[in-house]
């Protein structure tokens, strides 16, 4: 690359197991000819997903080994392409405060939604390759059968910060009855309910959705009562089990042979999951229900 500069920069997520072509191409250009201070950015976005799967220490380790003469420094993502470019620039002066710069990025790169005050250029003859998505959907569907594989599936599960798992239970009413689910597989008596799914429109929806699946009644549009984190073995560490309780009026008497009406004079007298013994003490208090009004031990 023949480009007179003193300071040439480049953006990249390298969301890949190793550099392909692509990269290798662009960073051989930027490093080769006259001698420049070269700066790699890699995008760190707010939350690990499919799409930002390594952390930043772990590809910049990655870009150093192949190019221990360039700079690497991280670059958080921004809410607007204008906020980014304005990050990018102090971030560059901050490493290279002085200097003619350039910013530079292959076909299809962020040089596309680069706003910011120093000249750009798109280094055309760079490699086609496929796309850094395409590279992680292969990657994730091939096992391999090696000591670091399993070090790396481990690392990637021991990293992640502390999840919630949404779930819903809703108490579906019909006169003085409450419909339950009788103990199984270990579990003690409990309200219909489960995962609140991506499908989802709401935390209500996914209450309806789950005690018609449970018990095959529809119900009313569910109540809020209370919302608790709880205990679950099924759940491994590092991700916590979120409920959000309901009420509503059941529609219709048929109901799933696996459901039980039971009396709310008699919720007391039965062994509840955590969680759901609050909710059943609720509706054992005649003088009130907790879709109309508070009741004794719940905030008003």
């Amino acid at each position: 690359m023949n480009l007179d500069y003193d300071i040439v920069a480049t953006v990249g997520r390298f969301q890949v197991d190793d550099l392909h072509a692509g990269h290798r191409g662009l960073l051989a250009a930027l490093t080769a000819g006259r001698p420049r201070k070269v700066l790699v950015f890699l995008g760190v976005a707010p939350v690990a997903s499919q799409h930002n799967p390594l952390d930043y220490p772990t590809r910049a380790r990655m870009v150093q080994d192949a190019f221990p003469e360039v700079v690497v420094a991280p670059l958080v993502d921004g809410p607007s392409d204008a906020e980014w470019s304005a990050r990018l620039d102090a971030q560059i002066r901050l490493l290279a405060p002085v200097g003619r710069v350039a910013v530079i990025g292959g076909r299809h790169s962020f040089v596309e939604s680069y706003s910011g005050r120093f000249p750009t250029f798109t280094l055309a003859e760079i490699p086609a390759t496929p796309s850094g998505a395409t590279i992680r959907q292969q990657c994730g569907r091939q096992v391999r059968h090696s000591t670091d594989f399993r070090a790396g599936v481990i690392y990637g599960q021991m990293s992640q910060p502390a999840r919630w798992l949404p779930t819903v239970a809703l108490a579906a009413l019909r006169g003085d009855a409450v419909l339950l689910l009788p103990p199984a597989a270990g579990l003690a008596w409990r309200f219909p309910g489960g995962k609140v799914l991506p499908t989802d429109a709401s935390l209500e929806a996914a209450a309806t959705r789950t005690l018609h699946q449970q018990t095959r009644l529809h119900a009313t549009t569910p109540a809020y009562v209370q919302s608790t984190p709880l205990p679950d073995w099924r759940i491994r560490p590092g991700l916590q089990n979120w409920t959000t309780f309901f009420t509503a009026t059941a529609l219709g008497t048929a109901a799933s042979p696996t459901a039980t009406w039971v009396p709310r004079s008699l919720l007391t007298t039965l062994d509840f999951a955590p969680g759901h013994d609050q909710l059943a003490a609720m509706l054992a208090v005649e003088a009130c229900l907790p879709q109309v009004l508070p009741c004794a031990g719940r905030p008003a």
